[in-house]
């Protein structure tokens, strides 16, 4: 339910945030967004790279911001960053889905 007054919140003035609140729902639906490692000090610095001191929400936001962004022009993006494509793939439509109720 808390997801739930988020987005209906997001869509409202003065917010006016909904595709915003729509990526983190989609990416909190999802598990983490990272690859398996055997490599703990390369993922622990794949991880410290989308790190920002505002926490974990707007962490994700940019993950999927960044993934959108390069996804079409740098198909090993997601793979160099140790990030798996097919979940983020998942919050993309899943994304979309919330933004057609939001609208």
């Amino acid at each position: 339910a808390p997801l739930t007054r988020l987005l209906l919140l997001s869509a409202e003035e003065p917010h006016s945030c909904a595709a915003e609140a729509a990526a983190v729902c989609a990416m909190l639906s999802l598990q983490a967004p990272w690859l398996p490692s055997q490599n703990k000090d390369r993922l622990a610095t794949c991880k410290e790279s989308f790190a920002v001191y505002e926490g974990d929400l707007v962490t994700l936001l940019n993950i999927y911001r960044q993934y959108e962004t390069y996804r079409q022009s740098d198909q090993e993006w997601a793979k160099r960053h140790l990030l798996n494509a097919k979940l983020l793939d998942r919050a993309l439509r899943v994304k979309q889905q919330l933004g057609m109720y939001l609208s």
